[in-house]
């Protein structure tokens, strides 16, 4: 909602607070709140009030190669978002979770990003196996193409709706196997 500016800053810390006391007062239920947000706009006040954060980081839009893309993401969490526990009280830091994570399978280039069936599938064994290894928590981006995500597309950027690792209907997409580590 940050990316978007659904929301401002405030409005969405107001709405993290009004959950977490619905779940623990009125639930009775021990279970972390929190949001996800494009990596770039983590907000510390928004952390200061999470129990757990997503964030969504996708290299793809770095715009840089497939074989650095790996890097890139823990580069950015070391970076980007670890700093983030200096300017808080460390037992506060909210469990950080990459929220969204993957490369499109096709529709184009961004500059020398190349959305392709290789690319995703080099994208898929590098950062699967470099996980098992890393202490953050990941959700893979995503499982089933969108078509509906056809209105985002523009000249030579078609890839909106081919994220998936399963086309809309069901099927293993050609060309894409499981790493194994």
């Amino acid at each position: 909602v940050l990316f978007r500016e659904e929301q401002a800053t405030d409005q969405l810390i107001e709405y993290i607070k009004e959950a977490k006391e619905y779940v623990q007062n009125e639930l009775k239920w021990d279970l972390p709140v929190g949001t996800s947000e494009l990596g770039s706009k983590i907000d510390p006040k928004v952390l200061e009030v999470s129990d757990i954060f997503g964030s969504n980081t996708h290299p793809f839009f770095t715009g840089g190669n497939v074989q650095l893309a790996t890097k890139w993401v823990y580069d950015f969490v070391k970076y980007q978002i670890e700093p983030l526990k200096d300017k808080m009280d460390e037992d506060k830091f909210p469990q950080i979770v990459i929220s969204e994570i993957g490369w499109p399978y096709q529709g184009g280039r961004y500059k020398t990003a190349v959305a392709g069936k290789r690319h995703m599938q080099y994208f898929l064994n590098s950062w699967v196996c470099e996980a098992k290894q890393r202490d953050y928590p990941w959700f893979y981006f995503e499982a089933f193409d969108e078509p509906w995500k056809q209105v985002y597309h523009k000249e030579n950027a078609k890839w909106e709706t081919e994220w998936g690792l399963f086309t809309a209907d069901r099927k293993l997409k050609e060309g894409i196997t499981f790493p194994q580590c």
